[in-house]
């Protein structure tokens, strides 16, 4: 992870120490490397000295209480909002909307599904 590029870096409102930052994997930028482009997204609780994969296939993603009062009290502190593209057999497409997108949320940083 000492190479990544990240593109998108969304700062915890409530814990400074943790970030939420995408990158796009190494197949966007080369056709010699495996796998299919997407977003990644990645996760560090230490001001971003050492960076954790989440999720692939990302497309939009933030701190559920960025929503500050708005937010519902029984939602996890850590809660992220994400949208995801379900079709994974191919390079992610971006830039156009996409009905094969999914709005979810995870509160253990994808543990469970």
């Amino acid at each position: 992870a000492n190479s990544m590029t990240f593109h998108e870096i969304k700062m915890h409102p409530l814990d400074p120490h943790k970030i939420l930052a995408s990158s796009m994997s190494e197949r966007c930028a080369s056709a010699m490397a495996e796998g299919f482009c997407n977003k990644q997204l990645f996760y560090s609780s230490n001001y971003g000295q050492t960076w954790k994969y989440l999720r692939h296939f990302i497309v939009q993603f933030d701190w559920a209480h960025k929503l500050g009062a708005h937010i519902p009290h029984d939602i996890n502190k850590d809660a992220i909002f994400f949208t995801e593209a379900n079709n994974r057999g191919h390079d992610q497409k971006f830039g156009y909307w996409d009905r094969n997108i999914d709005f979810k949320i995870t509160e253990d940083f994808f543990v469970t599904e």
